[in-house]
């Protein structure tokens, strides 16, 4: 089973809730530059950026497809060739940060961790307030739920980011490792 914490903004972050807040071309390379910087050099020698990956999949029991594009996702170098089965982590730019971009960060979130081989983290930010994070944890009861956790300040956001990939363990960060041992994980 899983559900969704229900947030509400702090007021800093509402915004109108339906535009196209897709960041410009020019603004996508000047973020992501700030993000990759966040990637140590004893990561990103098993771990790759990928920008603009579709992760395009069939859900079982629903007899439908579930589509969802991430601006940039981090994949074990293992899995370049199908990234969203190699995805760890996702960002999603935007120009502003709305309850549409929310719900987009969730839904990204959802397809790209039903399609990886390993745990899964969707980052949503404008680089200017903060941003909102998507992730799986185990309830006192020992369901797997998901969490959204407001980021507000670009500070947290990197310090979000920082700790997420100074925490990922060293089997998912293992270029090499075998497939049997990335499925224990999840």
């Amino acid at each position: 089973m899983v559900s969704t914490t229900a947030l509400s903004l702090p007021s800093q972050m509402r915004c109108a809730a339906f535009r196209d807040n897709t960041p410009e071309p020019s603004q996508r390379q000047s973020y992501m530059v700030q993000i990759h910087d966040n990637l140590t050099p004893n990561l990103s020698n098993k771990l790759a950026w990928k920008p603009q990956t579709k992760a395009d999949l069939k859900v079982k029991g629903l007899g439908y497809r579930v589509v969802a594009k991430s601006d940039e996702l981090l994949v074990a170098k293992k899995w370049v060739n199908v990234p969203e089965a190699g995805s760890v982590i996702g960002i999603e730019l935007k120009k502003d940060l709305t309850q549409a971009s929310r719900r987009q960060g969730e839904a990204e979130f959802i397809a790209f961790s039903l399609a990886s081989n390993f745990p899964f983290l969707q980052l949503v930010t404008d680089m200017k307030r903060g941003g909102f994070a998507y992730y799986k944890q185990h309830d006192q009861q020992g369901q797997q739920v998901v969490v959204e956790q407001v980021l507000v300040g670009m500070a947290a956001f990197h310090d979000f980011l920082k700790a997420a990939l100074s925490d990922l363990p060293s089997v998912l960060t293992n270029a090499h490792a075998v497939v049997e041992i990335v499925q224990q994980l999840q």
